[in-house]
């Protein structure tokens, strides 16, 4: 469920936008209408994950520099795709074609610190970089 708040006791002017069209849409029972409805609920889709992930990057609570970055990215992708699987710095540096220290170092100049918080990314007792 991605929750998101309002402005006090306003919706969001986008989600209002969207849901007034699916509205007129499926109470017209116009030809394509739900076609129409389908590609406006996606849409909703993305504005609410890109506004949660704003959120998450607002509070510092995610780093969204990790999953953008080039170098950082299919590291970061990996841990998700196979969280129980013991990575090492070596194996994260090869998945981003660096040496292990250009790895360390890039991550370094995302983030401001070491590749030691892609643990954190990990479950509990399935080791890390």
């Amino acid at each position: 469920m991605i929750h998101i708040p309002g402005s006090g006791d306003r919706g969001l002017p986008w989600l209002e936008a969207r849901l007034e069209l699916i509205t007129a849409e499926d109470s017209a029972a116009r030809a394509g209408a739900s076609a129409v409805c389908e590609r406006l609920s996606e849409l909703m889709l993305t504005q609410a994950l890109r506004a949660a992930l704003l959120e998450l990057q607002a509070s510092g609570s995610m780093n969204l520099d990790l999953l953008r970055d080039r170098g950082i990215a299919p590291a970061v992708h990996a841990i998700h795709r196979r969280p129980e699987h013991a990575w090492t710095l070596g194996e994260l540096a090869d998945l981003a074609a660096m040496s292990r220290s250009a790895f360390a170092d890039r991550f370094r100049t995302v983030t401001g610190d070491s590749p030691d918080p892609l643990r954190e990314m990990l479950p509990a007792g399935t080791g890390g970089p």
